[in-house]
């Protein structure tokens, strides 16, 4: 061994241990708890997604709410005025909609009036002030009257009846005659009022220049 080898220091390499990672784990489980709750949440929405959904939300809104037999006793009620051959009453949500097949032959006068009977006639039952009138706290009922007489006529006749709760009073149409009649022509006949509207539109431009030629 010479003396440059004897004085030669070896240098060894140390190995050192990790000790416990605190911050790592501490990490872990800070992200973990949120996951695993996510997880749980999916869970049990998956256990109720085949499940319908109750209307209770109206045990809310409603202070003098409507059963079963009180539904009951407006179809019967319905029945005995002139003119019904057949009703149908529903208690949708919060809405009592009531349905009339009404004898044929009847001007459409007649069955608005026949509508209003209807209304009057669930009023007996159902005082409108208390179930169908919305006050500062609740919401209450809509109503909704529909009477028609022959849907496979060339010109039935369709009158619909709604009070909404949060009218003041009831408003009816007629469902089978247009709002505004000049646009619905333009829309079923549009080839003929584009034809009208441009005879209008010649005729002004000649009334135009008569004007101005005269003056």
């Amino acid at each position: 061994m010479t003396t440059d080898e004897g004085l030669r220091k070896v240098k060894v390499k140390k190995r050192y241990r990790l000790g416990f990672n605190w911050f790592f784990w501490i990490s872990l489980i800070v992200i973990i708890i949120p996951v695993i709750y996510f997880v749980w949440l999916l869970l049990q929405a998956a256990k109720v997604s085949h499940t319908p959904i109750v209307g209770d939300r109206i045990k809310n809104t409603i202070t003098y709410q409507i059963d079963d037999s009180t539904v009951k006793q407006i179809n019967d009620t319905i029945k005995t005025i002139d003119g019904v051959e057949s009703v149908q009453v529903n208690l949708i949500v919060e809405t009592l909609r009531i349905t009339v097949n009404a004898a044929d032959g009847r001007s459409a006068e007649e069955y608005q009036q026949m509508a209003e009977n209807i209304y009057h006639a669930v009023n007996g039952i159902t005082p409108i002030d208390m179930y169908f009138t919305r006050t500062e706290e609740y919401k209450q009922y809509d109503l909704e009257i529909n009477v028609y007489d022959n849907l496979d006529a060339d010109t039935p006749i369709m009158i619909a009846l709604i009070k909404n709760s949060s009218m003041e009073t009831f408003v009816i149409n007629n469902l089978s005659e247009p709002i505004n009649p000049e646009l619905a022509y333009q829309l079923t006949h549009p080839e003929e009022a584009q034809q009208q509207e441009e005879e209008e539109q010649t005729d002004e431009d000649i009334e135009g220049d008569g004007t101005l030629e005269n003056d």
